[in-house]
């Protein structure tokens, strides 16, 4: 029956999407160990070293430290918009990873979802993380997270603009929309040319260095990440736009930042 192929349909898809989230919130918790760690080294301290060998399980202890915390929700804020911001904060960065191509075999294309105008899905849906950080700090009733929100959003919307257009030189040079036929145009190119053929010399950073430059600012800017974390600025905003935020919404508002 014509049922069963719908069903069949759904479960690759909702396996895929399982599969590449479970993956990614593996490799967040070590990428933020990671990054705890160099700035532990930066201020000549020894970071996390106790949960676990070499501290290799303290964001796995942190993630049910906030999970079972109890959330405090100001007495005046907006409390259906006060929860509802770190969920689509976290919702739209892991919604961009659904055209991210991970890998090729001969059993297809390792995508979850291979569109081809996945270029404008990923532009939009980075467009659409604003609205969560400028609902969060609207949200709380307070001047401090309401002035950090109208700061990140400010940073967030000029840097998407950078971005942009750096995006538009790769598009030139590729001729598609389509993530997967983007990184299959980076099989051959200047490695190629010099008898290196499948080395990174092939990829389009070499050729377009500058707006490859231009790009790595932008995106740490546009994800909130130092030097550019002025948006939580914690000597003139406490913590910016999640100032009033504890426990699980917190850590939505940081897993999303982490996943973009």
């Amino acid at each position: 029956p014509d049922w069963l192929g719908w069903v069949w349909w759904l479960l690759v898809y909702v396996v895929a999407s399982l599969a590449v989230l479970v993956g990614l919130l593996v490799m967040i918790a070590f990428l933020l160990l990671m990054d705890r760690k160099v700035w532990a080294a930066v201020q000549m301290r020894r970071g996390p070293n106790v949960v676990g060998p070499f501290g290799l399980f303290q964001s796995f202890a942190d993630m049910f430290k906030f999970v079972f915390k109890g959330p405090l929700i100001p007495a005046g804020a907006d409390k259906g918009v006060f929860l509802l911001a770190p969920i689509a904060t976290a919702t739209f960065a892991l919604a961009a990873w659904a055209v991210i191509p991970l890998s090729e075999n001969s059993w297809g294309k390792w995508v979850v979802s291979d569109l081809n105008v996945g270029v404008l899905y990923l532009l939009a849906i980075s467009s659409l993380g604003v609205y969560g950080i400028i609902m969060g700090g609207w949200a709380s009733n307070s001047k401090y997270p309401f002035m950090g929100s109208l700061r990140s959003a400010a940073q967030m919307v000029s840097y998407e603009v950078s971005i942009g257009l750096v995006i538009i030189t790769v598009l030139l040079c590729v001729g598609a929309l389509n993530l997967t036929d983007i990184v299959d145009a980076q099989k051959a190119g200047l490695g190629t040319k010099a008898g290196l053929p499948g080395s990174f010399l092939d990829w389009h950073w070499l050729p377009l260095f500058p707006m490859f430059v231009v790009f790595f600012i932008s995106a740490l800017a546009e994800t909130n990440r130092p030097p550019f974390d002025l948006v939580e600025a914690e000597s003139e905003l406490v913590a910016g736009f999640m100032v009033e935020y504890s426990s699980t919404p917190y850590l939505l508002f940081m897993l999303g930042e982490y996943v973009a």
